[in-house]
């Protein structure tokens, strides 16, 4: 039985009318207690390194470290290194998250060279917030709408960060004379 259709087959029982689909919800249930027992087993093997076989390396990163398990970082780290760069952008906003600016900045700089939008957005980011550097963050912005295959993806961001670096500049340059 579908999971959507236990809720009617339980309320139909509770109000009287036979056991109906009952007896398959308990199987739908028994499956899912099977199912979920087999999946702890292999996380258990993957945190003890028993399993060799390819592992989504971002999600058991992200999970562990949601759990405050130090070694998520060590799953990101990982995964970045094999080329996903899903696992880059939790390593890297967990690098953020905790203030380890200058290993952001390095993934986000290695995630740009590889043409990576979001990278380039937080590399922008970072200059115009953290350096004060408004014109760094503006050759990001232009790199990310020059460079990258699919800028569009960016279109508001880029617009708004590069009108607010535009105007910072001009109020910039104004106040030096």
């Amino acid at each position: 039985i579908p999971g959507a259709e236990v809720p009617d087959a339980y309320f139909s029982y509770t109000r009287g009318e036979g056991l109906g689909q009952l007896p398959l919800v308990f199987e739908h249930n028994r499956q899912d207690v099977i199912t979920l027992v087999l999946l702890l087993m292999r996380v258990v093997d993957l945190l003890k390194g028993r399993v060799s076989d390819p592992v989504d390396r971002a999600a058991l990163g992200e999970f562990l470290l949601l759990r405050g398990d130090r070694k998520g970082l060590e799953y990101l780290r990982q995964g970045f290194e094999g080329g996903d760069p899903r696992a880059g952008q939790i390593l890297s906003r967990h690098l953020k998250r905790n203030s380890r600016w200058a290993e952001a900045v390095r993934n986000w700089e290695e995630m740009a060279n590889s043409g990576n939008g979001w990278a380039t957005i937080e590399l922008a980011k970072y200059c115009e917030h953290r350096l004060r550097r408004p014109d760094q963050a503006l050759q990001w912005i232009e790199r990310t709408w020059r460079d990258l295959p699919e800028p569009r993806r960016f279109v508001a961001d880029i617009r708004k960060r590069k009108s607010r670096l535009i105007r910072k500049l001009e109020n910039k340059r104004g106040t030096e004379f």
